[in-house]
């Protein structure tokens, strides 16, 4: 089972970031770094993520430290419980988290608001391989499946921490061994939303929370 908890942060208008940090169970290293965070927008969203995964861990009844340890590729984990894999995203004021069971072994995890004017076709031709680029023009080149390709590029490159970049530069497929893909698409206040996850385990459930801006 994969749950993703997805929030936004125009719901955190008005409220005390370091409030908030405080109030997070992840430990003093993780709270540190939220605070050294200089960029506001980047701030809020880092902030709002962690917050999508402590309501993650609230409705899993997780009661084992949840403190967060990073590897040196900056990819974090829980340092007591590193079975328990988790992956968190953000795009354009949107946040979520993905926390999967130990049967997912990890979690790599990509979620994009799409923007209809980006110029996707040069994008894809710049950074899709050939795969990518056929899977992109049989959907005759819709932003929906250029964002569903993007998203499990970078799902991909979470999966052990490696950085988009990597992948990009090399246009790497995203396939590989005992890796499994699940994307979909979900509507978050009026604006939609691409989410892709890769894991160790084929066929995972996935459920989806959502605390929006309109309640």
């Amino acid at each position: 089972m994969i749950r993703i908890y997805i929030l936004n942060t125009k719901r955190l208008d008005g409220a005390d970031f370091y409030e908030l940090t405080n109030a997070l169970p992840f430990g003093e290293n993780e709270k540190k770094r939220l605070i050294a965070i200089e960029n506001s927008k980047h701030k809020w969203e880092s902030l709002g993520g962690l917050m999508a995964l402590g309501e993650l861990i609230k409705k899993c009844d997780i009661t084992e430290s949840t403190e967060i340890s990073r590897a040196s590729t900056g990819k974090p984990c829980f340092a007591n419980s590193p079975s328990l894999p988790f992956g968190i995203s953000h795009s354009n004021g949107i946040c979520a988290a993905a926390l999967g069971d130990t049967e997912c072994v990890n979690i790599g995890f990509d979620m994009e608001i799409i923007d209809e004017n980006v110029n996707c076709e040069a994008i894809a031709k710049r950074f899709f391989n050939e795969a990518e680029l056929k899977e992109f023009y049989a959907a005759q080149c819709s932003v929906e499946s250029f964002y569903s390709i993007w998203t499990a590029k970078e799902a991909f490159a979470k999966l052990d921490g490696r950085g988009l970049a990597s992948v990009l530069s090399s246009k790497q497929g995203t396939h590989a061994e005992n890796a499994y893909l699940s994307r979909l698409s979900v509507d978050i206040d009026g604006r939609r939303a691409v989410l892709s996850v890769y894991c160790h385990a084929p066929e995972q459930p996935i459920q989806i929370f959502c605390d929006s801006e309109e309640k």
